[in-house]
């Protein structure tokens, strides 16, 4: 899913990725 966004959101989804990403795990 990331490699379809465009570049510039892709520092954005790595910053906050750790923060949600176990969340959406869960």
């Amino acid at each position: 899913a990331i490699k379809d966004m465009p570049g510039c959101l892709r520092p954005l989804v790595s910053r906050v990725l750790p923060s949600i990403g176990p969340i959406l795990q869960n």
